[in-house]
């Protein structure tokens, strides 16, 4: 007799902390596991990391019927001279012919859940841009092809580009083509990642179950603009933003931040607001990198007297 349940496993967990839903399919004492879509949260198991979820119930229930109607059919002679792993195999083949839909959009927002704060924004912004180029947040993932990232590219490039004035606080148009000539390559890397996400998540090459085949970003060149080179400020400059008379108090508050960033060695906000008291040496680990780094970003700044 073949059995199926809805089981997840316990050292099976995500970085996001879900568990994936597998199929359990026992025949003769043997067991395999099937993977599935389903997901499960932490309030949707029980302690002992059991589904109560009825949601997900019934969708496994649902999916375990299907399995069931792909075996009903084999007679019990023939079935006894089998094994699980063409149970297994005949279920993938009854499986294999059913479309697999999954919007770019709704699977984009969830991942983009698992980032950072700090970079999540760039991810928004790509995901933004698509929708205007599509006109619509809507998006099978199977209708990404490279003829349609070739002209989302087109369409960043010739987009009206957008400043924002933080003094009048308004969105306005800029003329600074330089500074977003890299967009739509930036946009085309957080896009591609997004895909490859979704590709790490629903393809099975270990039981030959490829939902999504395609790799449509591969072939698209990503171009950033040459670097323009620093640009020294000069001793005379920086005397003027030091003596500069600015009434307005958010302004003379930057001013008073880059000067002392400046003299820091190029210490950040971050930096100065986790400083600890400064002597004869300020010794900090550099907030922005601290974590990407075996030496913890250690940086050493000397006070002179």
């Amino acid at each position: 007799m073949i059995t199926f349940k809805a089981i997840v496993i316990s050292n099976n967990r995500r970085k996001d902390g879900t568990y994936p839903v597998k199929i359990r399919v026992t025949y003769k004492g043997v067991t395999r596991r099937l993977p599935t879509t389903l997901v499960c949260t932490t309030n949707d198991l029980t302690r002992s990391l059991k589904i109560k979820s009825a949601t997900i119930l019934n969708k496994s229930d649902e999916l375990i019927n299907r399995m069931r109607t792909a075996v009903k059919d084999i007679s019990p002679f023939d079935l006894e001279s089998k094994d699980v792993d063409w149970v297994v195999s005949r279920i993938k083949d009854a499986l294999t012919g059913e479309t697999f839909n999954l919007d770019f959009f709704e699977w984009g927002q969830k991942y983009i859940l698992t980032k950072s704060h700090n970079t999540r924004y760039a991810y928004v912004s790509a995901m933004n841009a698509l929708e205007r180029f599509l006109g619509r947040r809507t998006l099978d993932i199977n209708d990404i092809t490279r003829t349609m990232l070739l002209e989302f590219v087109e369409f960043v490039d010739n987009e009206p580009k957008i400043h924002y004035n933080w003094i009048t606080k308004e969105s306005v148009p800029t003329n600074k083509e330089r500074l977003n000539k890299g967009a739509s390559s930036r946009h085309l890397m957080k896009l591609q990642h997004l895909f490859n996400a979704a590709k790490d998540r629903y393809n099975d090459e270990d039981c030959n179950r490829i939902l999504i085949p395609k790799s449509p970003f591969d072939k698209i060149p990503k171009v950033f603009p040459a670097p323009q080179g620093q640009k020294n400020l000069g001793q005379e400059l920086m005397q003027r933003i030091i003596d500069a008379q600015v009434d307005n108090a958010s302004i003379r508050s930057a001013l008073d931040v880059f000067i002392l960033s400046f003299g820091l060695m190029g210490a950040n906000m971050a930096d100065l607001y986790h400083a600890t008291p400064i002597k004869e040496e300020w010794v900090y680990n550099r907030q922005k990198t601290r974590t990407r780094r075996a030496d913890r970003a250690e940086m050493r700044v000397v006070i002179p007297p």
